[in-house]
């Protein structure tokens, strides 16, 4: 027969377990939630995207005309290869990132 001792060690080994499989749970809860998240974002910005390029096409705006409370799109865009999807040349290296 087990003693008190073996008993509240087995049943603390089995909620050691229980702990793990709980926190396992919850971790890969967590990286499906993220991972929706991430897909409901990503489907946003296509949408608003698609919007926008639609518009832009609709009403002839030019990229260097199209802004958003006093930000111009030109502006923000600072990456050669998203400049060049809307036919903006690269930006000048600045001085400092020579440096």
């Amino acid at each position: 027969m087990a003693t008190i001792d073996e008993k509240i060690k087995t049943l603390e080994d089995k909620l050691k377990q229980e702990r793990a499989k709980k926190q396992k749970l919850e971790t890969r809860k967590r990286a499906v939630e993220s991972k929706a998240k991430r897909a409901s974002e990503n489907r946003m910005k296509i949408l608003v995207g698609a919007f926008v390029i639609e518009q832009q096409r609709k009403g002839g705006i030019a990229t260097h005309m199209m802004t958003y409370e006093g930000q111009r799109l030109e502006d923000w865009l600072t990456r050669s290869d998203e400049r060049a999807l809307f036919g903006l040349s690269p930006l000048a290296e600045s001085p400092a990132a020579k440096g």
